[in-house]
């Protein structure tokens, strides 16, 4: 018998243990050591609990749970030949920062109901991703002679992802009226499906001010996503002063969230 003992493999582990306790007492998910690279440390090693809070940014590791539960909704739609395209705050961060909103609390996904029995049928492949696929209503007959509704919810952790029936999707008009491509977003480097002309449709969806910021409408107490949203400033950050607290940025402008907070 005998053991290959792999060095470089061995050194790495030991240097990231070695700053783990100190990523852990910052809370900070990247440690750039004085020798050169850098190291990453999950939610998990961090020992970190991820729950949306008011007036406060989401760790990136947090974010980055949120960002594998929505890359593996839309995988699993084009597996099933189903046709998706991002909604709501998801197409809103990826048209302002090209990622989820560092305050976000879901993804929101978009799909053509005629679709929704091959997304039921992905339920033991979400399983297997580590997701739970909830089916909360059916989809029925009909509205314009189409297949209409249907909604379902895929879960893991703290997380879920809305998933909501539509009768036509922009996709399916671009397809079959024009025989064109759908119109693509990009989110976390990937691009994804979206209504045509997204910066109009969340304009058109969020008001005139959506290019400024606000926090999720369940964060600051409004009845509906619907209701008119306070750009002026973000709610008081209940830890005064913390890294993480949202009312020391502008709600204008992205570049202060161009690089993970």
């Amino acid at each position: 018998m005998f053991h290959v003992r792999d060095a470089s493999r061995a050194e790495e582990t030991q240097r990231t243990d070695g700053w783990l306790e100190l990523a852990r007492q910052l809370g900070t998910v990247l440690v750039e050591p004085p020798e050169g690279g850098q190291l990453h440390f999950s939610c998990w090693q961090l020992q970190l609990e991820c729950v949306p809070t008011k007036g406060q940014l989401l760790s990136p590791c947090c974010r980055r749970q949120l960002l594998e539960l929505l890359h593996a909704v839309m995988a699993r739609c084009q597996e099933a030949g189903a046709t998706c395209e991002l909604q709501e705050g998801t197409l809103l961060g990826a048209v302002k920062l090209g990622t989820i909103l560092p305050w976000e609390r879901d993804a929101d996904i978009a799909f053509s109901s005629a679709d929704f029995d091959k997304l039921d049928s992905m339920k033991k492949r979400f399983s297997d991703d580590g997701f739970r696929w909830v089916q909360r209503t059916p989809a029925s007959c009909c509205y314009e002679n189409r297949t209409t509704g249907g909604s379902a919810l895929v879960l893991t952790g703290a997380w879920q992802a809305e998933l909501w029936g539509q009768h036509w999707m922009d996709t399916e008009k671009l397809r079959d009226q024009a025989g064109l491509p759908p119109t693509r977003v990009l989110l976390d480097g990937r691009w994804y499906p979206a209504p045509r002309n997204p910066g109009l449709y969340v304009r058109n969806r969020y008001g005139h001010e959506v290019y400024r910021h606000a926090e999720h409408w369940l964060t600051t107490g409004m009845k509906s996503g619907w209701a008119a949203y306070n750009t002026a400033r973000f709610v008081p950050c209940p830890d005064p002063g913390g890294h993480s607290c949202l009312d020391q940025y502008l709600t204008d402008g992205a570049l202060q969230f161009d690089r993970p907070l």
